[in-house]
């Protein structure tokens, strides 16, 4: 398994805010994105799950943004 994996994003102007910085919500889908890529590469994404008869749903989630 791989521990850690680079990923690539482009931003949409309409991704940002007035001070020019990206969304909250633009960024936690970017990180939403990375580890769905990631869960695939290492083969218990959800078209793998599906194949098994099985998924998964993401029921909390906690961010913590220290400056």
């Amino acid at each position: 398994m791989e521990k850690v994996r680079l990923y690539q994003y482009h931003f949409r102007p309409g991704q940002f805010d007035f001070n020019n910085r990206i969304s909250f919500t633009g960024l936690i889908n970017s990180i939403l994105d990375a580890a769905g890529k990631q869960a695939d590469a290492n083969n218990f994404g959800i078209e793998a799950l599906i194949k098994n008869g099985k998924t998964w749903m993401l029921n909390r989630i906690f961010f913590e943004f220290i400056n």
